[in-house]
């Protein structure tokens, strides 16, 4: 974090959550003329893990997944909302 700007720390939280805003936005409109749907964001470990290096990339995260959180309480129970990650070992 000493290294980061705040121009970057906030460039790399509004770049993964404006996206995922704008999307959702129109896809839940279209979801509930269409009366279903389900909505599935990924996300990352880095939301729940500390590590050096990694404080702009693990905030948007888990912004992300509260994101998801107030998403699914809007949207109601016909259009499921879920966020998170697997572990995938090789």
């Amino acid at each position: 974090m000493a290294r980061m700007s705040w121009e970057d720390f906030a460039g790399k939280v509004t770049g993964e959550l404006a996206g995922v805003f704008h999307i959702t936005r129109r896809m839940l409109d279209r979801m509930r003329e269409q009366g279903n749907g389900r909505i599935v964001y990924v996300s990352s470990l880095s939301a729940e893990l500390v590590r050096p290096g990694a404080i702009a990339h693990a905030t948007a995260k888990a912004a992300l997944n509260t994101f998801a959180q107030h998403v699914a309480a809007e949207a109601g129970a016909c259009i499921p909302v879920d966020a998170g990650f697997r572990v995938l070992s090789g």
